[in-house]
């Protein structure tokens, strides 16, 4: 069979089409997509029809030959975007393997200001995310394919002061929090990883708030033996480049604290 076909996935409700794609026999691949983890918004639209007991329509748009289907694939999927579809395709089409700058600048503008309505946000975290884990396989993955990667179209700062007004005063549970410790338990990082957190926390001061809490959060509490001897061979040898300042706050610090020692003591002879 020399030819293959360009086939639409519509949305019932509304008959929009929402994914462009090709395939040798498209029925087949329309029962694919929901189990294709790789387009996870195919998968999650046809869970959220079928809660309301609908699913995704085909439409064969065109008959081609496979010498010229990436073409033909590439123009069905213009088209559609040119005529208002919002459509799932992240790819333009043609198993082109990168997004060209112009590609994410373009789903940026797509993407910018869509907001979802509550309804919908519900149904798709309890539909797509809930009770769903990925396998240590799968983590190992995204990992790899994450590492060294850096943004195209970095974050402005306007959009960084929104996340970060968006995760103020927001508090872990006691759950979340021993399933993140026991994540880290174990995790040795490396030499290169330790110096750059070191290098993005050297110079940063900390707030009075901030130190406040730190200082609250470990009044009272008692270090295990095995604790205090990991700390001490950690500290063997190892050289703290303290600059003329830092030491002498710390020898004022000090003598402050032998001083204030010195009063409470005196006090209690009287």
């Amino acid at each position: 069979m020399n030819h293959t076909f360009i086939y639409a996935l519509h949305d019932p409700r509304n008959w929009e089409i929402r994914y462009v794609g090709k395939a040798d026999d498209p029925h087949r691949r329309l029962r694919a997509h929901a189990l294709d983890r790789n387009r996870l918004g195919i998968r999650s639209l046809i869970e959220q029809l079928k809660v309301l007991g609908l699913s995704l329509q085909l439409s064969i748009l065109q008959r081609c030959d496979k010498s010229t289907w990436q073409f033909w694939e590439k123009f069905w999927i213009q088209t559609a975007r040119n005529s208002g579809a919002k459509l799932l395709n992240i790819m333009p089409g043609g198993n082109q393997p990168f997004l060209t700058q112009e590609d994410y600048m373009r789903i940026g503008l797509i993407q910018r200001g869509r907001k979802h309505s509550p309804e919908h946000i519900a149904k798709s975290s309890a539909i797509a995310m809930k009770g769903k884990h990925h396998s240590p396989e799968t983590r190992a993955m995204m990992s790899v394919s994450r590492k060294g990667r850096k943004l195209s179209c970095p974050r402005s700062l306007e959009f960084r002061a929104k996340i970060s007004a968006a995760s103020k005063g927001r508090r872990h549970t006691f759950e979340a929090r021993a399933k993140m410790s026991a994540a880290h338990k174990g995790i040795v990082h490396s030499r290169e990883a330790i110096e750059k957190v070191a290098a993005a926390l050297r110079g940063k001061p900390l707030t009075p708030e901030r130190r406040a809490k730190i200082s609250a959060a470990h009044k009272g509490k008692i270090l295990t033996s095995e604790h205090r001897e990991k700390i001490r061979l950690g500290s063997i040898g190892k050289v703290h480049c303290i600059s003329a300042e830092g030491h002498a706050a710390i020898i004022a610090a000090n003598k402050a604290r032998a001083k204030k020692g010195k009063d409470d003591y005196s006090g209690h002879l009287f």
